[in-house]
């Protein structure tokens, strides 16, 4: 019998969906993307550390339907299930655990992430869900564990709601980890072995995911990154954050890395210092951050670029200046210009990640920003539909007029992410007239000839080539289906 399971649980739409502990999920398979779940090992660690026996089930990446995750977890029966949660995959999570429930009462079951901080009484009414980890959830998480092993009253735990004779008992948010370099490294032995993890954008493979700090100051009202980790940036010392690296290039034999910081540059001493010792112990490790256009300069990208960084991923959001400034993101389009400039001159990728359908989006705000996008010419663009988000400014400004569902259903990742269904409250454009523009800005950004041409000659081997036609067959099966759909 195990004692605590981490569980990634299956998608009911056979769709390979992402969950990330910072955003809560936001990729259901366009690019066949397939994660390790960093969030959960990061927590298994923890309670692995307090002499806590653990399991990590990762349903997605092994492909298990609902029913294939329940057998499994009932072959387990653990004492506690451990399970991280987004506001677009709450109710599909739900369904699962009533299921689980059902069969093993005594199970406890603790849901972690965005949506229990922010929606804690209202994730409580679901029976199936015993407790809840409010805020950051490493060390409550591990406190409720062991306070539930010995039996000791879990009130006691700040950080944790419950119900008990039918009151809803919530102890306040977990205390912020000042010093990060006091968790223990991600449990990655949990991962299954049998897992196909993939990113199409990733050089080298088999390639993992890290987080070297947490916190972001930035102010932009869409984004649930803060919900846990706070607007304060806390960053890993940088022997701490190469100690990682070096034992999974040199131990688990992991070729490239990911780094999952809401911004990875946030610091450029500390960046350039973390590069500067990733060439003193000579690993061989590519790797991928986020950055901010304006967290970048010519000499932090220089040292990247020696110590391996093959990729930043920017947040670009919007071609139109007013546009950003609605949406409070700090950045000009000046700003974005000159960091994919500096990256061309560095030959480091770049990657933006656009939105549409915020707040004050017109028809041409949509048409300046697919202009935008061929202008800075990334080697990869994003596109998403602005989705209001629990906990955030967006959400704050608009819920009194949105139909929810009490369990989210009317949230859930079939309807959400690459489709607009709540944006007619707060911009210009109808729902058709997004999902026309969204599609279109796929087409013509991925099918002009001269970038097909452009990402041909940039493919050094078969490996290569064979990554980019595998995200492009998605693609392009991606984008059949939006048109089937119309």
């Amino acid at each position: 019998m195990t004692t605590a399971l981490f569980l990634n649980p299956p998608s009911k739409h056979g769709i390979a969906v992402v969950r990330d502990t910072l955003y809560g999920c936001w990729c259901k398979g366009r690019a066949k993307y397939m994660w390790p779940p960093l969030g959960l090992a990061m927590l298994a660690a923890v309670v692995e550390k307090a002499g806590i026996d653990v399991a990590l089930l990762d349903s997605m990446a092994l492909g298990q339907r609902p029913d294939d995750s329940l057998k499994e977890i009932l072959k387990l029966k653990p004492k506690y299930i451990i399970v991280s949660s987004a506001t677009i995959t709450f109710s599909n999570d739900v369904e699962l655990l009533k299921k689980v429930k059902s069969q093993l009462k005594d199970t406890k079951i603790i849901m972690i992430g965005t949506h229990v901080t922010i929606m804690p009484k209202e994730t409580l009414k679901e029976k199936a869900i015993d407790y809840i980890i409010i805020g950051e959830p490493d060390i409550a998480t591990k406190n409720l564990v062991v306070a539930l092993e010995n039996n000791k009253d879990p009130a006691q735990i700040k950080g944790v709601g419950f119900v008990r004779d039918n009151k809803t008992i919530i102890t306040g948010t977990a205390d912020i980890i000042e010093n990060l370099d006091q968790l223990p490294f991600p449990a990655r032995h949990l991962f299954p072995k049998e897992a196909n993890y993939f990113n199409p954008l990733a050089k080298r493979l088999p390639y993992t995911t890290a987080l070297s700090s947490r916190g972001c100051p930035a102010k932009c009202i869409y984004c649930t990154s803060v919900t846990l980790y706070g607007n304060r940036f806390r960053a890993r010392s940088v022997k701490n954050v190469v100690d990682e690296m070096e034992m999974c290039v040199k131990e688990l034999g992991y070729k490239e890395i990911f780094f999952r910081d809401e911004t990875f540059t946030m610091d450029n001493k500390r960046t350039i210092d973390i590069c500067k010792e990733i060439i003193n112990r000579n690993l061989d490790v590519t790797w991928i951050v986020n950055a901010r256009v304006n967290s970048v300069d010519d000499k932090s990208l220089r040292w990247m670029k020696k110590a391996g960084c093959h990729m930043i991923k920017f947040g670009v959001e919007s071609g139109n200046q007013q546009i950003l400034n609605n949406l409070k993101k700090g950045q000009t389009l000046e700003q974005t210009r000159e960091a994919f400039k500096l990256c061309k001159k560095h030959k480091i990728q770049a990657v933006a990640h656009l939105m549409f359908g915020s707040p004050g989006e017109t028809e041409q705000t949509v048409k300046d920003t697919i202009k935008f996008v061929k202008e800075i010419d990334p080697d990869y663009a994003s596109f998403n539909i602005t989705t209001p988000y629990p906990g955030t400014e967006l959400w704050d400004m608009v819920k009194d007029d949105l139909d929810i569902r009490d369990d989210f259903s009317s949230y859930d990742i079939e309807k959400t992410l690459e489709n607009a269904r709540f944006n007619e409250k707060w911009c210009d454009l109808t729902t058709d007239e997004l999902d026309t523009f969204y599609n279109k800005a796929y087409n013509s950004f991925y099918f002009r000839p001269k970038y097909i041409l452009k990402r041909l000659i940039k493919q050094r081997g078969f490996k290569d080539l064979f990554r980019v036609a595998t995200a492009g067959a998605s693609l392009v099966g991606f984008t059949i289906k939006n048109r089937l759909k119309k």
